[in-house]
């Protein structure tokens, strides 16, 4: 189960603020509400995480604190407030402690994070919560819509992660010159102006890593994958 405490590991949402500090991070998120109007109770049936964007907080009769009373009432898991100029710019310090107090999270998100990126990551993160990710039916889910593109090649690609920069970097150097050598060593050293042994070294690290045999043709097809929507992914940058 998804809980708000899960959210900052989301990419779209890294700069995500907890305004109530450790409270309510630990409450699961049954599905996502974005309300048009401050009168929510005909459509809450408890545990939605609300997104207060600026179809509401827009509005000129709109009071922060009295919808977020309402959803602690209501018994929602949590909600995300879009901040901003022409957004919400402040929570009042009695409804940050009445939320603190009632283990309900309150969290603020820049206004210029698209919403229907949040809206993505989050019912993605949701359905995956009940689902053990895993290398082997990563791309199963990726071609089943379930899961991103990015998300995809952040799995795949997270042991290498762990390493220190320089290591990560001549990992996946090393292993995309193997790819496109098409597994030669020799011709992947070459490339690399590094000595052969090195290669071999080096990919017996992405193995253990993995836990995997490079040997294996599917493992070979999710790693070049995932290689390649990074290299898309870079190129936006």
């Amino acid at each position: 189960m998804l809980t708000c405490g899960d959210l900052r590991n989301l990419p779209v949402l890294q700069k995500i603020k907890y305004l109530t500090g450790s409270s309510g991070l630990a409450n699961p998120i049954r599905w996502i509400f974005v309300p048009e109007m401050e009168d929510i109770a005909p459509w809450i049936h408890g545990g939605e995480l609300m997104i207060i964007s600026g179809a509401l907080s827009q509005r000129k009769d709109f009071r922060p604190g009295q919808v977020l009373m309402e959803a602690m009432r209501l018994k929602m898991a949590g909600a995300v407030l879009m901040v901003g100029d022409s957004y919400i710019q402040k929570v009042p310090r009695d409804v940050i402690t009445r939320a603190m107090e009632q283990d309900f999270a309150i969290m603020a998100i820049p206004w210029n994070v698209p919403l229907v990126d949040i809206q993505e990551a989050v019912a993605r993160a949701i359905v995956m919560s009940d689902a053990k990710l895993t290398l082997d039916n990563a791309l199963d889910l990726l071609l089943q819509g379930k899961i991103s593109a990015r998300e995809y090649a952040g799995f795949v690609l997270a042991p290498f992660l762990a390493q220190e920069e320089r290591d990560y970097s001549s990992l996946l150097d090393t292993l995309e010159s193997y790819f496109a050598c098409n597994g030669n060593t020799l011709k992947a050293a070459e490339l690399l102006f590094i000595h052969r042994n090195t290669v071999k070294y080096r990919l017996g690290q992405v193995e253990a890593l993995l836990g995997c045999s490079l040997e294996n043709a599917g493992i070979r097809l999710k790693l070049q994958l995932a290689l390649y929507i990074r290299s898309m992914e870079k190129g936006k940058c």
